[in-house]
C-alpha cells in the first residue's frame, strides 16, 4: 500500500554537548538557545546532501521548544529563529516535565498527518553544568544570557503547568524525584522477594552494562564505564543520596547538552 502523503516523517535528528573547557572563561560559555541552534544546523545536515536541510529549516511552519528549566526564556524559539535567520510563522512552548519533548513530538506529528503543518523544527537544551559552574566559582561571574523585554510576542503555549505533587505528597517529604523513585525501588525490591544485598547488585549491574555503552557514545556527557562493584560502593566520591541510590545510581542534571529533530510529511 502507498503511504499517505500526510504521514509524519522524521527527518532529520541533531545533539550537541558544550562540554567542560578549563580554557573557556564560565561567561563565555553558549547559553540554551545557542545550543538548541546548534542542534538543529545538526539536524539539518543529518537530513542529506545537497542542502536538503537548510530549505527544510527555511520552509519550517513552526519552531516548537521544550521549555528550559535551568534559565527563563519569554520565547525561546524566537530567539531560535533569530540565531538560524529562519522566520516560522509559530513558535510554541511547552509547561514544564518530563513527559514533554515526547508529548510535543506527538502533538506535531498529529498537526502534520492533519495537514496543519508542513515541516516543524523541535528543539531543547539545557545549561546547567554551566549555572552550577558559575554560583561555585569564586569570582560568582555573571553569565551574560540573553533576557526578553516585556512585550516580547508570547509563544504559543502546550502542555500544562501545575505543581508535580499533592498536599498529601508533600507532607510526606515526597517532592521530588529524588525522594519518590527510592520510595517506588523499594516497593518493587520487597514485590519480587529480593534482600537488600540482592537487589543493590542487581540494580548495579544493569546501570554498569549502560555505562559501558555511554563509554562508546559520543553524544554521552559521562564517558566513563564503571564496574558494578563501583557503583552501588558508598564512598566520598560515590555518596548515598536516596536508599538504595548511591550518586551513581542517580541521574545526572549537570550537563550542558542540546537535540533537535525536523519532521515533516512523506
Amino acid at each position: 500500500m502507498a503511504l499517505d502523503p500526510r504521514t509524519p516523517v522524521l527527518v532529520g535528528v541533531g545533539q550537541v554537548n558544550a562540554r567542560p573547557d578549563p580554557d573557556l572563561p564560565i561567561a563565555e560559555r553558549a547559553e540554551p538557545v545557542d545550543l538548541m541552534a546548534r542542534a538543529l544546523l545538526s539536524a539539518a545536515a543529518d537530513c542529506g546532501p545537497g542542502g536538503a536541510g537548510d530549505r527544510l529549516l527555511a520552509r519550517a511552519d513552526s519552531i516548537r521548544i521544550v521549555r528550559p528549566v535551568g534559565w527563563r526564556y519569554l520565547n525561546p524559539g524566537a530567539l531560535v529563529a533569530e540565531r538560524l535567520g529562519i522566520t516560522p510563522a509559530e513558535e510554541m512552548l511547552t509547561a514544564t516535565g518530563g513527559n514533554s519533548p515526547q508529548a510535543l513530538v506527538n502533538q506535531t506529528a498529529l498537526a502534520l498527518a492533519a495537514g496543519e503543518l508542513g515541516v516543524a523544527l523541535v528543539a531543547g537544551a539545557d545549561c546547567i553544568y554551566t549555572r552550577v559552574a558559575a554560583r561555585r566559582d569564586p569570582d560568582r561571574p555573571v553569565l551574560p544570557w540573553t533576557t526578553q523585554p516585556a512585550g516580547t510576542a508570547e509563544p504559543v503555549p502546550t502542555g500544562t503547568e501545575r505543581n508535580p505533587t499533592t498536599e498529601v505528597e508533600e507532607e510526606r517529604g515526597l517532592d521530588r524525584p529524588s525522594t519518590v523513585y527510592p520510595l517506588f525501588e523499594n516497593a518493587l525490591r520487597a514485590a519480587v522477594g529480593r534482600s537488600i544485598g540482592e537487589h543493590q547488585v542487581r540494580i548495579s549491574e544493569l546501570w554498569s552494562r549502560f555505562s559501558e555503552v555511554a563509554a562508546t557514545n559520543p553524544h554521552a556527557w559521562t564517558t566513563e564505564a564503571r564496574t558494578a562493584e563501583e557503583i552501588r560502593t558508598v564512598s566520598p566520591a560515590n555518596r548515598m543520596v536516596a536508599f538504595p541510590y548511591p550518586k551513581l545510581l542517580n541521574a545526572n542534571d549537570r550537563v550542558d547538552q542540546g537535540a533537535a529533530l525536523i519532521l515533516c510529511t512523506v
